[in-house]
């Protein structure tokens, strides 16, 4: 995940009990980790990082929008039938023109 919220330990996107959890464990320890609930990176899970929790509690991530219906499987651009129908019309134009020659 490229951002997550204030308070969000485990990174699943939500702000819930599980932070909560993550805080109350390592709370006045000296990890300096996201994971064990030190969000500012001061070395210490304290009050500071409770606020945050605080701030954020309730609150997650919009879900990742849906990939564009254009869109492969891998994430090519897929033609429109369209597409293929002008590609086989200028074909048959070209096979045209030279048989005329």
């Amino acid at each position: 995940m490229a951002y997550t919220l204030s308070g969000d330990a485990n990174l699943d996107s939500v702000v819930n009990g599980l932070d909560y959890n993550a805080l109350v464990t390592n709370f006045g320890g000296g990890s300096g980790l996201w994971s064990q609930a030190d969000f500012n990176y001061d070395g210490q899970t304290n009050m500071l990082d409770f606020n945050a929790i605080a701030a954020s509690f309730g609150e997650s991530l919009p879900a990742a929008p849906p990939a564009p219906a254009a869109m492969g499987a891998l994430g090519a651009l897929v033609p429109e039938p369209g597409s293929a129908a002008l590609l086989l019309a200028g074909a048959g134009m070209l096979a045209a023109r030279r048989r005329r020659r």
